[in-house]
């Protein structure tokens, strides 16, 4: 390329024109790029080589890729490109040299031109950005729920004349921002009196969910069955899971599906193997940010030794369920009430008819005696752990009814918390 002609570029769209890549980062069929500025069509000229941008049309983006170009507006233009890494780094890497500047954070506004209100601006870059399927409906609701809040907000929102008694204030589970300098929530705030986290927020930013126990439970088969391919290595020794692997993982929960980062530690043991060892410590860290850490443990093993653990986990599991049988009544093991079979006829039964077999009976919670018995193996149970995961997160059927309208940005966080109704009814478009 001439090192004039792109000097020349720059110095006639830079820095009139401003993008933006609204598709989420990983690779899909069709990738998003807006452009917004009054250079729009005179950069998309020297980008296409095309004359006319009315409406619509297939253009060819240099030699890089072809695809659509849609002229929403004279300063206001959507490019569709095929979503693959290459292309997408190539045509903005090309849109850089043409004088365009990148914007890693747009303002909502811009992106979403056909909302109606900053806060339906907002609920669609959040509803883009959302990890879960559950997030979708709740996301959509929003602006409905804080008009009605809005409406029936008490002083010094509403003003004078509202009855004692009368508290439309959402309780429970809202985010405080302490990391906000100076910011209280107003004591007439959607967010006063709330816990320190909103749940609902796991449903944009997927939780870290972590598997702790001893080596050589199922913690590798469960996080493959859980995510749905090969994420660790499974075997029949100690030790098979050296470092910590991560993947994304959509759990069945009472309120729908939940996207989570799903980890898989090594075996919580000593080792001779230095590298192993040094395994176990990195994991450590993993370990204790985890939003939901659960101990797995098997019959012969049991849960690991508090002392090994960095934290306290917040479920016990009991993997391998299908080798299980009943214990007496009022006989508790160390599965709970339930022991491992010695008949071998009898586990390779169980192996082969485990759905059609009597559940083991679940035991009372607590370090040693395990709240949820699964199978890896089968997939029996992994219904209730994934309801138990969501509890764990407050995330629960009666999480909307209990919290309110959801604060699910940091400027409705910020303008929610405050005194101030006329800043608020205008984001909120009342």
């Amino acid at each position: 390329m001439n090192p004039k002609r792109v000097t020349t570029r720059r110095s006639q769209a830079s820095p009139k024109v401003r993008f933006s890549i609204v598709t989420a980062p990983a690779p899909g069929a069709i990738g998003i790029i807006q452009l917004h500025g009054v250079s729009v069509v005179t950069l998309l000229r020297e980008l296409t080589g095309a004359a006319d941008f009315t409406g619509a049309r297939l253009v060819d983006f240099g030699e890089i890729d072809q695809g659509l170009a849609v002229m929403l507006r004279d300063d206001w233009a959507q490019l569709f490109p095929h979503g693959g890494p290459r292309v997408m780094q190539r045509l903005t890497q090309r849109l850089i040299e043409l004088g365009a500047e990148p914007v890693t954070a747009p303002d909502p506004r811009e992106v979403y031109p056909e909302a109606g209100s900053d806060l339906e601006a907002d609920m669609l870059d959040a509803l883009a950005k959302a990890a879960s399927p559950a997030a979708i409906d709740r996301l959509l609701d929003q602006p409905r729920r804080w008009l009605d809040w809005f409406a029936k907000a008490p002083s010094p929102f509403q003003g004078e004349g509202r009855g004692e008694g009368q508290n439309v204030q959402p309780p429970n589970h809202a985010r405080r921002h302490d990391h906000v300098p100076g910011f209280t929530p107003h004591p007439a705030s959607p967010l006063e009196g709330r816990g320190a986290v909103d749940p609902r927020d796991h449903l944009i930013t997927p939780p870290a969910v972590v598997l702790v126990g001893p080596a050589n439970v199922g913690k590798s088969t469960l996080s493959n069955l859980v995510t749905g391919r090969a994420m660790s290595l499974t075997a029949d020794l100690p030790g098979t899971t050296r470092d910590w692997v991560a993947g994304l993982a959509e759990l069945p929960t009472p309120i729908g599906e939940l996207a989570v980062r799903w980890f898989d530690t090594p075996g919580l043991r000593q080792s001779d193997d230095p590298i192993e060892q040094r395994a176990i410590e990195l994991a450590g860290r993993v370990i204790e940010s985890a939003d939901v850490l659960i101990a797995v443990a098997d019959p012969a093993s049991g849960f690991a030794d508090s002392a090994a653990c960095p934290r306290q986990p917040d479920l016990f599991v009991m993997n391998k369920a299908d080798l299980l049988v009943p214990l007496p009544p009022g006989e508790v093991g160390p599965a709970g009430r339930v022991r491992a079979s010695s008949n071998r006829s009898h586990v390779e039964a169980r192996r082969r008819h485990s759905a059609e077999a009597p559940s083991p009976q679940p035991s009372p919670g607590g370090r040693g005696s395990p709240d949820i018995h699964i199978s890896a193996l089968t997939g029996q149970g992994l219904e209730a752990l994934s309801a138990a995961i969501a509890d764990r997160l407050g995330l629960t059927s009666d999480t909307d009814a209990d919290t309110g309208p959801w604060a699910f940005c940091e400027r409705l966080r910020c303008l929610a918390g405050s005194a101030d109704r006329q800043a608020l009814g205008a984001y909120l478009g009342a």
